[in-house]
């Protein structure tokens, strides 16, 4: 029999206690491209998510101050187009605090990000310990505010970036302390720039045996690769052709036949974006009449 396409669970959740008070994550691996359809239940009702519980972008949900209505039954659910598939279940059971200290220390830690500039994004900062502890996010040693403009913490730890900016990328720390230490844990977040014209390129009237140059300026994160078509045929360099200043195209010695549309594509791993332009070869007779030759 073949089980080709069905989910499969890379991992399960696991039974847990937790004191009140406390942050825990269930974990739900799955394949990849099944994240999207994850969601969670407890005691076969969908949880309501929020600032306190929330998923991660890997499918694991965590729970932090966590109370005595945390208690259940909790299972993943993943739901597409095929049948409905679900997770084993497993009992989250919630303890009184008893006020005994415990060592700090990270459920989960940031990790490695790339997003596309105007994206969000989350970074997972999850710490268990008693007292609880206060975590706190620095960006290139500068202090985050929580909940100003476009940064929010979650779950008291959890750092989520909305509508990110190239001022965005760079080196993250997450800081958590109580009375007795402190941990820390840090990231980095790089972001790509889809495609963006700085200069397109314009229809250029020329005669033959001339030479024209079709500018075409691009800006990106990681720079763009800059292909050069004419009327839907690949422009391959040579001596006639010539790429120039990485992304310029210049056309030596016109020939009638060079008449035609160019067109500049450029694409990196955020996007692409395509610009076109004619070239028109003038023949003698539009010569004369440009200067007025021949004309009554």
């Amino acid at each position: 029999m073949r089980t080709t396409g069905i989910p499969r669970f890379l991992s399960q959740p696991e039974a847990a206690s937790v004191r009140v008070g406390d942050s825990h994550v269930m974990n739900c691996e799955v394949n990849p491209d099944l994240v999207s359809f994850i969601r969670w239940e407890r005691n076969k009702e969908p949880v309501e998510q929020d600032q306190r519980v929330f998923a991660l972008a890997s499918g694991a949900l965590v729970i932090s101050n966590s109370s005595e209505t945390d208690s259940g039954l909790y299972r993943c659910v993943i739901e597409n187009a095929g049948p409905i598939k679900t997770s084993e279940e497993a009992h989250l059971h919630i303890l009184m605090e008893s006020g005994e200290e415990r060592t700090l220390e990270f459920l989960l830690e940031p990790q490695p990000v790339s997003k596309v500039v105007g994206e969000s994004v989350l970074l997972p900062c999850v710490v268990t310990g008693y007292p609880t502890a206060s975590v706190t996010w620095m960006h290139r040693d500068q202090l985050i505010e929580d909940s100003t403009g476009r940064f929010e913490v979650l779950g008291g730890g959890s750092l989520q970036i909305f509508n990110l900016t190239e001022e965005d990328a760079g080196v993250y720390n997450c800081l958590a302390d109580n009375t007795n230490g402190s941990i820390e844990a840090q990231t980095e977040l790089t972001l790509r720039a889809s495609p963006q014209f700085l200069k397109k390129p314009a229809n250029i009237y020329a005669h033959e045996a001339t030479d024209v140059i079709f500018e075409c300026e691009v800006t990106g994160s990681p720079a763009p690769t800059i292909k050069w078509v004419k009327n839907g045929d690949a422009v391959i360099p040579s001596d006639y052709f010539k790429i120039i200043k990485e992304q310029n195209l210049q056309v030596l010695g016109l020939v009638k036949s060079d008449d035609g549309f160019y067109q500049c594509l450029a694409e990196n791993d955020a996007g692409n974006v395509q610009s076109s332009a004619q070239l028109i070869i003038l023949d003698q007779e539009d010569e004369r009449k440009s200067y007025g030759v021949g004309t009554t």
